[in-house]
């Protein structure tokens, strides 16, 4: 119970990061309260691995992990606003249960120490996420920029803009272009996120650009490796960074110190980021209706439901229209719709 749970709350923990900083939740005028729920929820599900060792052996810890389904499996369905505030009065509940958690929060020190990264993004994005030319224009003209000559042995360019609208889908583009693969024998896709760990994200570039660190386990140690490695023109995607440091404290001497020229490519949703790493920005604007209303169609829709789109396109766009130009709004709202019948009244409930 408690492995499914974790799963659970870990993919939706990571949903809420992007979706509290997106439009949506200042709309539906509950950002505060989301802020609330992701820490509710990252703080109880790093107890969730030792709960279901200790559940068996414990009857609190069995009634507590219950309790916790019952509340994670309620149903979100009118009036959300009101949902997630009293979701949260009980996920308050749970989190300072006193009869349970002190038993849980030494054993859970081990896991923050080890640094695992909850939120992997990966390059590989499905191709119905791409609609319209806008993502295509801007792939084409960042792609010509990178991989044009240049003096600089090393640059950055930073693509930002707030969370849900799209950064890593067109980093994920630029990183697939063929004229990338052509021009940069070593290509790096890691996703940094908030709380990382220095030492397991200097490992992962390094065997990520081919290389083996051996029994190198420190910082120190790590850092020529990865510099050593750099032998060929590289470029390196760093995906959702949170903080200039990763740049100014950690890779910046080793990139710069690498043997060959290379470009690194950040998304970020924080514009004094891009800026602290001196990177060339690329602003990623909001969707037009246009595209939305087609993300959402082939989100929601099959390729032989060209009725129910014309029957439900005036519902469908005033539901886009409130995503306000989000794609990851847009394809939330249309993966809970994906399942109701094609009718407005289950739309309008």
């Amino acid at each position: 119970m408690a492995m499914i749970l974790d799963a659970f709350m870990k993919r939706y923990t990571n949903k809420l990061a992007d979706f509290v900083e997106g439009e949506v939740s200042i709309i539906l005028n509950v950002k505060d309260e989301l802020q609330k729920l992701q820490r509710r929820l990252e703080r109880i599900g790093g107890f969730l691995e030792h709960a279901e060792r200790k559940r068996r052996e414990d009857p609190n810890v069995g009634n507590w992990v219950r309790e916790l389904k019952d509340i994670i499996c309620m149903k979100f369905r009118y009036e959300i606003g009101d949902k997630i505030r009293d979701l949260n009065k009980r996920l308050k509940e749970i989190a300072e249960d006193g009869s349970v958690l002190p038993k849980l929060e030494n054993s859970n020190q081990d896991v923050q120490e080890s640094g695992v990264n909850p939120r992997r993004t990966f390059p590989i994005e499905d191709s119905s996420d791409i609609v319209g030319t806008q993502i295509e224009e801007a792939t084409q003209s960042l792609v010509e920029s990178l991989v044009k000559e240049d003096q600089q042995k090393l640059w950055i360019l930073g693509i930002v803009g707030m969370g849900g609208i799209g950064k890593t889908t067109l980093a994920s583009n630029i990183y697939q272009d063929e004229r990338i693969k052509e021009n940069f024998p070593i290509r790096v896709w890691v996703c940094v996120s908030n709380n990382f760990s220095e030492t397991n994200l200097l490992k992962e570039i390094i065997r990520s650009a081919g290389g083996n660190y051996g029994q190198a386990e420190t910082k120190a140690e790590l850092i020529p490796y990865l510099s050593s490695v750099l032998s060929r023109k590289f470029v390196i995607v760093l995906d959702d960074i949170w903080e200039a440091k990763v740049w100014e404290d950690l890779l910046r001497y080793p990139l710069k110190s690498a043997m060959a020229s290379g470009r690194i490519v950040i998304t970020t949703q924080d514009m004094n980021v891009a800026n602290n790493m001196s990177a060339l920005v690329h602003h990623v604007d909001k969707m037009g209706s246009d595209e939305g209303w087609a993300l959402f169609c082939k989100k929601v829709f099959r390729d032989d439901e060209k009725e129910e789109i014309i029957i439900l396109k005036e519902i469908g766009t005033n539901i886009v229209d409130k995503c306000d130009g989000l794609p990851l709004a847009i394809k939330t709202i249309a993966g809970v719709l994906r399942s109701k019948e094609r009718s407005s009244i289950a739309w309008n409930n």
